[in-house]
């Protein structure tokens, strides 16, 4: 009986507690809101009016100067050089025809001319990379971009696949 009384006043100190406890919270967080509230409608007050008057104020006259590194100059110039030098860009084509020996080139020719015949609107590049003669039709950014052409491609030259063109003919911009 003595441990049931104990065990019973125990828990209602315990309930008594975590009821102070959740009331506490409960009023702490209740005067927070009502002391913060003021503050964040103030702080909304007048938005529009100094995002726009910063812009009606400015009169066009001013400079701005950057402190920069000689060596940061030096190597943003060699990048943008490096750049004017560049025929293309990296992306990717779709090479329906690898083929070595004698007769390679002769059968590259072909398969190119049956290639525009098919597909006018695609442009086609014959290369020679030894020892073998690769067509390649394409010039797409990403594979994303050129996977609607390799559907309709792969009808015709089942054994097509894309290579990554590291300089390549700058594509079209979708319209």
């Amino acid at each position: 009986m003595k441990v049931s009384l104990i065990f019973h006043r125990i828990t209602n100190m315990i309930i008594k507690n975590i009821d102070y406890h959740k009331m506490h919270k409960g009023l702490l967080i209740l005067v927070a809101c009502l002391l913060l509230t003021p503050a964040f409608l103030m702080a909304q007050s007048g938005t529009e009016e100094s995002a726009t008057s910063i812009f009606e104020n400015f009169d066009g006259n001013g400079s701005v100067t950057i402190s920069q590194d000689k060596q940061l100059e030096n190597l943003v110039n060699r990048h943008a050089q490096s750049n004017g030098e560049r025929k293309g860009i990296s992306g990717y084509r779709i090479q329906i025809y690898s083929g070595s020996g004698s007769n390679a080139r002769s059968e590259a020719l072909k398969i190119q001319a049956a290639f525009i015949r098919a597909f006018p609107d695609i442009e086609s590049t014959l290369m020679y990379i030894e020892p073998s003669f690769r067509l390649r039709v394409g010039n797409f950014r990403t594979k994303a971009e050129g996977f609607p052409t390799y559907k309709r491609i792969i009808e015709l030259y089942p054994q097509c696949y894309f290579v990554i063109e590291k300089e390549m003919d700058f594509p079209a911009l979708p319209e």
